[in-house]
């Protein structure tokens, strides 16, 4: 999709990454390489089904803390679609945005690109498999599909934020509360399925009770 907005720009996708941005702790739906004749720029995507206006604060927030002391950093949130009142909010927040209608309002280093919904009907998200990709993780296998399961992005954001601090031992809220998810919904069913296939194991009890990967490697490769 980005590189449909992208065309006639001078500005190109060249890489993609799936991992916390930078020295940030924070674990990124996907990082995007974009480059000009003359600049390299990153821009951290977001994305939500259905996005909330609440959304709009935490990836402010998100921003300052990827961004550090070098200022708030290039983030842009991808919905199917984006509501008027969504993309206002958005705007004054000094936040980006793209759906599949086209609308879009992209803002990084030596980039700016800002336009209004095409007339046409929205596209579904099978027209673009990147897109499919990103707000329904096509993981394959019995385990990641057990982890997944109906609510497969927000899964997968914790079980993204484990492997990518593959040593780290965490108690539930903290894994909930760095990946913007629920300990009940999301974090607890993604750490059952990983203790029961043997991934991952607890230390301590009640209040000092964590989880961590003992098998990080064999995950990635399953």
């Amino acid at each position: 999709m980005l590189e449909t907005i992208l065309q006639g720009t001078g500005w190109r996708v060249t890489g993609r990454q799936h991992e916390q941005p930078g020295a940030s702790s924070h674990v990124a739906d996907l990082i995007v390489r974009l480059t000009s004749a003359r600049v390299q720029t990153e821009l951290v995507v977001e994305a939500r089904s259905r996005p909330r206006l609440s959304d709009a604060r935490t990836l402010a927030e998100m921003a300052r803390a990827v961004g550090g002391d070098t200022g708030a950093a290039a983030v842009a949130l991808f919905a199917p679609r984006i509501t008027p009142a969504m993309a206002r909010h958005l705007r004054e927040l000094d936040i980006g945005y793209f759906d599949l209608s086209g609308a879009c309002r992209l803002k990084a280093e030596g980039l700016f690109i800002e336009r209004l919904p095409l007339d046409a009907s929205p596209l579904a998200p099978s027209d673009y498999p990147e897109v499919e990709s990103l707000l329904e993780d096509p993981a394959d296998g019995l385990t990641a599909r057990s982890i997944f399961g109906v609510r497969p992005l927000k899964r997968h954001r914790v079980l993204r934020a484990m492997l990518s601090h593959a040593e780290r031992k965490w108690h539930q809220s903290e894994l909930a509360e760095l990946t913007g998810t629920s300990v009940g919904s999301h974090v607890h069913l993604v750490v059952k399925v990983l203790q029961r296939e043997h991934y991952a194991d607890f230390e301590g009890k009640g209040p000092n009770k964590r989880i961590f990967l003992t098998r990080p490697a064999d995950l990635l490769e399953d």
